[in-house]
């Protein structure tokens, strides 16, 4: 073979061989996070120095790209702003795949980048400069925006052991697949993926007049059907914006970072400065002055010139005092948009919530959001707007439901990793079981106290039994329809019997529901039954379970009721109810008030009352979850709420024997104080009864005769004490966190919190109405055109759950020579935040 030959021969060979070579490769994948805080950083760039392959980090800090060669010696570079350059030898490997998790650390003072150190003054001046760029920079001061988003929310089960309690349990025997999707988590153990979804949706948003639209276009959500649900698994309801005064946690509102205020309840550093596409970004460090205090640390990268906020995360610091909340933070990055603006482009929320004990179960919940598609000051954006019916309003696409796996291959804006198509795949799985539909409704039984048996449903459960002086002990039990009934027509009905009367009591009501959004209905009850003749919000009637448990020496006040109502109900889109009832009551005093025979009736005959009335109440923006189609829970206004209802009663309709008219109404505010405590919980109210009535048909100012502590009453006077025909009351009660217990450091590692409480009432009675109702024994008092007022402070988060509150009566004088009549202490369990 000649020498050309064998030299093109030998060339073949390498030239197969290296092809051959490069068409394998390795595949790197990994995740990129922040040393301190244990967060992704999206704004991270990985490649290798000599080859150049590389890729940009998604949102979540992961990346994965392709190496081709079989022999690979190179250097892999992780650099984002603000962090220090991360660089790691990277050698030839015999495996297909490689993983990485690095950590990077926040750059501080270094020769690789300019840097200038300044003083906690320089940061106080650059952060006035913000916030005097405040109005121009914050995207919700323009005149209108809209933008497509796409959420995704993780749910996770925290400290999951593969041989702990829920396995050796036997209870998740069913479910023991689930298990094999362990996974570590950033935070040094092990999670179990327990639900994920994503949503995608158009927003829209205008600040004057201020009013919101959201279509949500499509959304996995494992199953979750409930309307009221899917509405909050967009944006609307989870945006976090840096520049608001006040940031939203649990239900509560904090001093944020860009609050007017903030200067002085934080400390600013202003620590290096860097360049991102020749635009000079400056370093903004924060965190609380005092610790204790609910408020955030993190950093901000501000854009010089405009100081507009680049990119900001921020943390809750380990010794703020919020309950189950171990970790949480917050990371929002913005994009420079048509060379005017910075505007969101993604962010991140997580939070890790605590379990009760040391090591018990917790939860980790991830939500993050990509923006696209934005527009400014459009007309596409108000002609949007315009199709609004209220100032806040999300609409559910048509075929939502019909959105296939197919639509979100093309439609996310970034593809699921491994472990999130594991998520689906395992949760698809746990909803085929036959038993997961057992364990959720017995779920749903224990803790809402209601069970669904086919098309019916029985509960509560915790009026099964009760106890009162009349009756003895008592049972209850109820039967009502549910959801597969019927989504317009919702039936009730209860019987009742008492061991010691040997009666059977019971009631009826039927509601039809004519329009859902905004809703329309009408309601009928029917009942015949002993009552306590008080009955207000979280306070437990007599017939209930917790009247096993009653203050001492104080005798039971019953009556027996006959009653019945008809309502009609309307509600606009601007926040206004209507309601317009229509009801008649037959009393008959049984225990320990005055008898029938003092207002001109015949033994064992009952007295009676029809009255109508019309309710007013207006609450702007208030949110509700609806759990069922006929139950609708408020999650309250961050604005006052007003209701206003005037009743008239008539004689000679259906036999009644009083004419009368009345007025009440009450003012309901959640006043924001951060950072000095949560909120302000303020109620004032006012009623005023012109007429002559027994005492069954006026306002008495509500009491409290159980030891648990009660909200909407007053807590040292029992009921019927003080008899009222026109009254004017208040209620404030205030938590201003760790308080005291801040100096010790024993409650200060049980975060047990301070709080006071005020309660007072100025009320009188009319001469006609005292001589009607002050008969045989004592029974009543009168306020006089003077105050009572009882004052309170306590230790709240006790375990997280428990509160004790110490009362004091300090109106009307003199106070009562018994020590149990103007000092108490109650207890209350709620979950606090």
């Amino acid at each position: 073979m000649s020498f050309f030959k064998k030299s093109l021969v030998i060339s073949l060979v390498f030239t197969l061989f290296y092809v051959h070579s490069l068409a394998q490769y390795r595949v790197i994948t990994g995740i990129v996070m922040d040393e301190r805080t244990k967060e992704p950083v999206p704004t991270a760039s990985v490649f290798l120095i000599h080859t150049g392959s590389g890729t940009n980090v998604d949102s979540q800090g992961r990346f994965s790209f392709k190496v081709y060669g079989l022999y690979i010696a190179d250097t892999l570079e992780i650099s984002a702003v603000g962090y220090k350059i991360y660089k790691l030898p990277f050698k030839s490997a015999t495996t297909d795949s490689l993983f990485y998790s690095i950590k990077l650390s926040v750059l501080k003072n270094t020769k690789d980048v300019r840097l200038r150190k300044v003083t906690y003054d320089r940061g106080l001046w650059f952060w006035r400069k913000v916030m005097k760029r405040k109005p121009f920079n914050d995207t919700k001061e323009l005149d209108n925006y809209g933008y497509k988003t796409y959420n995704k929310i993780e749910l996770d089960l925290n400290n999951i052991k593969k041989n702990g309690f829920l396995k050796k349990s036997g209870i998740f025997k069913p479910f023991d697949f689930a298990f094999s999707y362990l996974d570590s988590s950033k935070y040094g153990t092990s999670i179990l993926p327990t639900f994920l979804s994503e949503s995608l949706s158009y927003y829209y948003h205008e600040q004057k007049p201020f009013r919101t639209r959201e279509i949500l276009l499509a959304a996995k959500t494992n199953g979750i059907q409930n309307e009221s649900v899917l509405k909050f698994l967009g944006n609307t309801y989870q945006d976090f914006n840096p520049y608001n005064d006040l940031i939203g946690i649990s239900n509560s509102r904090y001093m944020g970072p860009f609050n007017p205020n903030a200067g002085s309840f934080y400390k600013f550093k202003l620590l290096d400065t860097q360049y991102l596409n020749n635009k000079r970004l400056l370093h903004l460090n924060f965190a609380p002055l005092h610790k204790g205090d609910i408020l955030f640390a993190g950093d901000a990268w501000i854009a010089d010139t405009t100081f507009a906020i680049q990119r900001i995360e921020i943390t809750l610091p380990q010794e703020a005092n919020i309950n189950f909340i171990e970790h949480l933070s917050v990371y929002k990055e913005y994009q420079w948009l048509n060379d005017t603006i910075w505007f969101p482009y993604k962010d991140k929320f997580s939070m890790v919530l605590s379990a009760l004990t040391k090591n018990g179960i917790g939860v980790i919940v991830t939500k993050s959001a990509i923006y696209s598609d934005i527009s400014i000051n459009s007309p596409i954006v108000q002609k949007e707007l315009n199709k609004n019916r209220k100032p806040v309003e999300v609409v559910i696409s048509n075929n939502l439901e019909q959105v296939n796996d197919s639509f979100w291959t093309t439609k996310r804006p970034e593809q699921l990793t491994k472990q999130e198509q594991g998520i689906y795949k395992m949760l698809d799985s746990i909803q085929k079981n036959p038993k997961f539909e057992t364990y959720r409704n017995s779920a749903r039984f224990l803790f809402t106290g209601y069970a669904n048996l086919w098309k019916l449903q029985i509960g509560p459960w915790f009026n099964w039994i009760g106890y009162n002086a009349s009756e003895g002990y008592r049972l209850r039990f109820d039967l009502g329809t549910n959801y597969k009934f019927s989504k317009k027509i919702y039936l009730h009905a209860y019987t009742a019997y008492g061991f010691r009367d040997t009666k059977m009591k019971g009631g009826a009501e039927i509601l039809y529901l004519i329009k859902k959004n905004p809703r329309l209905y009408i309601h009928l009850w029917y009942s015949n039954d002993i009552d306590q003749g008080q009955i207000y919000y979280n306070n437990f009637a007599s017939t209930s379970i917790i009247s096993l448990v009653r203050k001492p020496g104080v005798p039971f006040k019953l009556q027996r009721l006959e009653n019945r109502l008809f309502e009609f109900f309307k509600e606009n889109n601007k926040g206004f109810q209507f309601t317009v009832a229509l009801n008649q009551k037959r009393v008959l005093p049984i225990l320990n008030l005055p008898d029938v025979t003092y207002f001109g009736k015949k033994p064992g005959e009952f007295l009676n009352n029809f009255e109508s009335s019309f309710n007013i109440r207006y609450a702007y923006l208030e949110t509700f979850i609806e759990p069922t189609n006929f139950l609708r829970v408020s999650l309250s206004s961050k604005y006052p709420i007003t209701n206003i209802k005037f009743s008239k009663g008539w004689s000679h309709v259906l036999g009644s024997n009083y004419d009368y008219s009345k007025l009440d109404g009450n003012v309901y505010y959640r006043i924001p104080c951060a950072p000095i405590g949560n909120n302000i919980y303020l109620n004032i109210f006012a009623g005023k009864l012109w007429g002559t009535v027994p005492y069954p048909f006026l306002p008495f100012q509500p009491g409290n005769e159980n030891y648990w502590f009660n909200k909407a009453t007053f807590n040292l006077m029992n009921q019927y004490q003080y008899m009222t025909d026109q009254y004017a009351g208040f209620h404030i009660e205030h938590n201003i966190g760790p308080g005291l217990f801040q100096l010790w450091h024993v409650t200060r590692r049980l975060k047990f919190r301070q709080f006071w409480t005020a309660r007072g009432v100025w009320g009188s009675i009319s001469e006609a109405n005292k001589k009607l109702n002050f008969v045989g024994t004592n029974y009543f008092q009168n306020l006089n055109n003077g105050f009572y007022l009882e004052v309170g402070t306590g230790i709240d988060n006790i375990f997280k759950f428990g509160r004790i509150d110490f009362i004091w009566k300090v109106l009307p004088r003199p106070l009562p020579a018994l020590w149990s009549e103007k000092f108490g202490v109650f207890l209350f369990i709620r979950v606090a935040p």
